[in-house]
């Protein structure tokens, strides 16, 4: 077990546009970031566990040649009128399907620069999809038992607390997401710091016991399984995510920071608060998200990320459905979203949305065919920026 942590009660919301820095407070104002549309509690006796799906279909391996261009055409003309009467400045999307593939941007950066289909952005929350799958096989290789408490196997907030690995995965761990106060200025004090995640993780009361079981949405679950993996594979996360999932599958794109630095043209905030300009927002924001939140990349890699993953050539068909969400309500899993499409009837989705400041993402991955699709968006928060309208715009255009 490592040593044990304590830190400052603190929590994940930030701003990191010096123009944009109004309104993040801790009374439900502002923005906080990578949130579940779902996030709360789920009071009263648990479900069962029902789970939505048991098989998945393994898609056909991802199309190389480029969709049809009377396809394209739609598709570009979509992103760019995901730009009309929203506060999005910029706009990059991508679709990976069995046929073909497609990418394309909009708009612009925070600096003002155009956009361009390898521009690397915030994948926000969407890193919990990596994280969940990397401890998902690491359960499968008998490295770890899912139906352990954490606690077996590291140290951190609340040492009463029972929750198994399964329930972290799935944010019942009973660990609230912390208090925003004071984060926002404590990112921006030194861009260029790279913060430990025990430094990032809240301090507990004692006295305090947390309901294991009640979904709470919560990076700290995110951060505790980063800390997992490093403990169990005695190397760091960014290292068993590139042996286990990244490394050979055409996904040069992903940047685990603080370890990797994202691909130019690096979307980034004004000079000073991005530090060094090698990490996205900057090193700060980036290694304090972590597992929970700091992957960065262009949204063609992130797009063939989901199709593989869901599709079932990352981990084994049964894996990937062990990744989906229960029949609770939640609509949550293991680091997965549920989704229906508003356009598409009886379409469905699976993948994870993110929101961290400016940063806004989306990855949607087709439960009933081989289609992935996501949008990374940089909005300036003076009204609706929505990527997962983009997304649905997107397919509609397929």
């Amino acid at each position: 077990m490592v040593g044990s942590r304590r830190s400052t009660f603190m929590t994940t919301c930030l701003v990191v546009a010096a123009l944009l820095l109004s309104g993040c407070s801790s009374d439900g104002g502002g923005v906080h970031p990578d949130r579940s549309p779902t996030a709360g509690h789920s009071s009263g006796p648990q479900p069962a566990e029902t789970p939505t799906i048991t098989a998945v279909e393994v898609f056909p391996e991802p199309g190389g040649g480029r969709l049809p261009a009377t396809v394209r055409r739609r598709l570009d003309r979509s992103l760019r009128e995901a730009l009309a009467g929203s506060s999005t400045l910029g706009v990059t999307g991508a679709v990976v399907t069995d046929g073909g593939a497609w990418v394309g941007a909009a708009g612009t950066g925070m600096r003002g620069e155009p956009l361009t289909p390898l521009s690397s952005l915030m994948y926000a929350s969407i890193t919990k999809t990596f994280t969940a799958a990397e401890v998902v096989l690491l359960a499968s290789r008998g490295d770890i038992d899912l139906d352990k408490p954490i606690s077996d196997y590291i140290d951190f907030p609340g040492q009463d607390n029972v929750a198994t690995v399964r329930q972290v995965l799935r944010m019942r761990s009973g660990l609230p997401a912390p208090d925003d106060a004071g984060l926002r200025s404590i990112l921006l004090q030194d861009p260029d710091r790279h913060w430990e995640p025990e430094e990032t993780l809240p301090d507990v009361p004692g006295e305090s016991a947390p309901t294991v079981g009640e979904f709470v949405y919560s990076n700290t679950n995110y951060t505790l399984l980063g800390q997992l993996i490093e403990e169990v594979t005695g190397t760091s996360y960014a290292a068993a995510l590139h042996a286990d999932l990244l490394d050979g599958r055409g996904l040069a794109g992903v940047a685990v920071q603080d370890v990797d630095r994202p691909r130019p043209p690096r979307v980034l905030p004004a000079p000073g608060d991005s530090g060094s300009g090698q990490y996205i927002a900057n090193r700060s924001v980036a290694s304090w998200f972590w597992a929970a939140g700091g992957i960065a990349g262009d949204a063609a890699s992130i797009a063939r990320w989901g199709y593989l993953l869901y599709g079932g050539h990352v981990l084994p068909p049964d894996l990937v459905a062990s990744m989906h969400p229960l029949d609770d309500g939640t609509g949550y899993g293991f680091g997965t979203m549920h989704s229906e499409s508003t356009l598409v009837p009886g379409l469905a989705f699976v993948g994870h949305d993110g929101d961290i400041g400016p940063y806004r993402s989306t990855l949607r991955v087709a439960t009933d065919r081989p289609l992935s699709v996501a949008v990374l968006l940089l909005h300036d928060e003076s009204g609706p920026a929505n990527p997962t309208s983009v997304a649905e715009s997107l397919v509609a255009a397929l």
